[in-house]
């Protein structure tokens, strides 16, 4: 089973850089858990600008990846299980990738990829908890 990032959960960006490091944890944490007791496999399926997502005013994924008050186990598990490729191949994966080239993804109105492509390879999306509608498991 394929796990995929929703990017629609840092949409809105959080208060401070605390919490963002919280919900980071949560979130990391939570795919561990994943890859360890329930047969995800081996990537967390992102979007090429995934790095750059806002996590809090000026505090994007790249910088918690690289600051050194977040504990290195963490980041070193995260950073190994980003996924290197493209949220779909178009190569390797071309009948999803039509797919998703010929569809619309869209939640309360807003597009979203991940939730999409989550959908297309009947994966598991997964979110980080910054509102409601992420705080859900289905």
């Amino acid at each position: 089973m394929e796990l995929v990032f929703n990017e629609l959960s840092l949409r809105n960006p959080f208060n401070s850089t605390a919490i963002a490091q919280s919900k980071m944890e949560q979130l990391v944490l939570l795919i561990q858990e994943l890859f360890s007791h329930h047969g995800v496999k081996n990537d967390l399926r992102v979007a090429d600008d995934f790095l750059h997502l806002e996590l809090s005013n000026d505090y994007k994924i790249l910088k918690w990846l690289n600051d050194e008050s977040v504990d290195r186990e963490l980041k070193r598990f995260f950073k190994a299980k980003i996924s290197r490729k493209p949220y779909i191949d178009m190569h390797t994966e071309s009948h999803l990738y039509n797919s998703f080239i010929s569809s619309e993804f869209i939640h309360n109105g807003v597009y979203c990829r991940g939730l999409g492509v989550a959908h297309l390879l009947d994966g598991i999306a997964i979110s980080i908890s910054s509102h409601l509608d992420w705080n859900t498991p289905y």
